[in-house]
């Protein structure tokens, strides 16, 4: 098959080059509601994830390569209590109460909403997330291809308030 496009999470505040940048979210720590004794109001330094159980996505990953860097850097290790490749499996197991987990308000605004999970702004230092758009230079796009990137490109607009 063909691939047209892709939207990718890239962490940092920059994109491939030829990609479009749709937006940028900060990766905040989830839980349960009233689970986490250690957070300071809204937010929650790196460092105090240490000991934390956390459920992540496994290796290789994006996201899991920028905290074993920042791990090292700062002289921590992490308690990754489980490995799960979806938003969907990360959120269950964080509602559950057994773990906590690292996501974009984007994953987890309506759970949120809902009193489901809570979440907190991962400080000192963040994880900024840039969402980008890629598309095909192998390959002249369909018409229908155009067509959705622009959707895409309108609805991601309206979704990551860029």
């Amino acid at each position: 098959g063909r691939l047209d496009m892709i939207v990718v999470n890239r962490y940092g505040t920059s994109a491939l080059r030829g990609e479009d940048v749709l937006g940028e979210v900060e990766t905040l720590l989830v839980g349960r509601p009233g689970r986490l004794a250690l957070a300071q109001g809204k937010s929650v330094p790196l460092r105090a994830l240490q000991g934390v159980p956390l459920v992540l996505p496994a290796v290789p990953n994006g996201l899991r390569s920028v905290l074993e860097v920042l791990c090292r850097k700062h002289g921590m290790t992490l308690d990754i209590a489980m490995e799960v490749d979806t938003a969907t499996s990360m959120k269950e197991v964080a509602a559950s109460g057994h773990a906590f987990t690292l996501l974009p308000m984007t994953a987890v605004d309506q759970e949120v909403k809902a009193g489901v999970l809570a979440a907190w702004r991962l400080t000192n230092p963040g994880i900024r997330r840039t969402i980008a758009l890629g598309l095909s230079h192998h390959h002249p796009l369909s018409e229908g291809a155009r067509l959705v990137a622009s959707r895409v490109k309108a609805l991601a607009t309206g979704l990551l308030g860029r």
